[in-house]
């Protein structure tokens, strides 16, 4: 389990729920890290670094979103503003907001949650992002989907999709990590742009300082207290 993932889930949107009552971040009490974190600040927003989740437990307590989090004088709290920059409610988990800053910090104008729907006002499917000018749908593609079951249901969809005119794309973790290059070429092309490395350099920054780098774990873990 990583430790996005034991930090306790993600959440759609910036609000904050208080600490749960068996430890900080859902940690049972004798296992409490010694610093707690705001859950959905680790596992939402995929430009959090280590040197953010700094913020005590009372400060936590005593805030419902993470715009109220990022003003108090805490540290970590200058990083997390920086972080929130980057929020979006719409974006409905971590991978799909991985895919929307990824794009976002090219320079690729994306819009969250198109609802698309047939000529009849049906509604055939509500796409992660469309990238705005073009029919072009980036979507993340989670563990959830190698399901066999909705891995037929995915592809029925975007059959539908693509007799309505539109154009899915799906990536996986591996590709978002590992090959960004290949979303940007992807989406340079449905631009009719012609394909610019230098685009995915404050990318690869971002990535490099977040948890779910192996140098951002590192970090992260040594923050905690908890052992390499």
């Amino acid at each position: 389990m990583s430790l996005v993932r034991a930090a306790g889930g993600c959440t759609s949107s910036a609000t904050m729920s208080r600490p749960a009552p068996r430890g900080c971040a859902g940690w049972p009490s004798h296992r409490r890290p010694r610093r707690c974190w705001p859950v959905p600040a680790i596992s939402h927003f995929s430009i959090l670094s280590s040197s953010s989740i700094a913020l005590c437990t009372p400060a936590i307590a005593r805030c419902t979103t993470l715009l109220e989090l990022a003003r108090t004088p805490k540290r970590g709290a200058p990083r997390l503003r920086q972080a929130v920059r980057f929020a979006d409610a719409r974006s409905e988990s971590a991978g799909e907001s991985l895919l929307r800053v990824l794009h976002a910090v090219c320079g690729v104008p994306v819009e969250p949650q198109l609802v698309i729907q047939d000529d009849e006002g049906y509604v055939v499917a509500r796409a992660d992002l469309r990238i705005l000018g073009t029919r072009r749908l980036p979507e993340y593609d989670g563990a959830y989907h190698r399901d066999a079951a909705q891995y037929e249901r995915d592809r029925a969809r975007d059959r539908r999709l693509r007799a309505l005119g539109w154009d899915p794309y799906s990536y996986s973790a591996i590709t978002v990590f590992r090959t960004p290059s290949v979303i940007l070429r992807d989406a340079e092309c449905a631009l009719g742009r012609e394909h610019d490395p230098d685009r995915l350099t404050r990318w690869r920054e971002i990535f490099a300082e977040s948890s779910y780098s192996a140098a951002g774990k590192l970090r992260l873990r040594r923050a905690l207290g908890i052992p390499e």
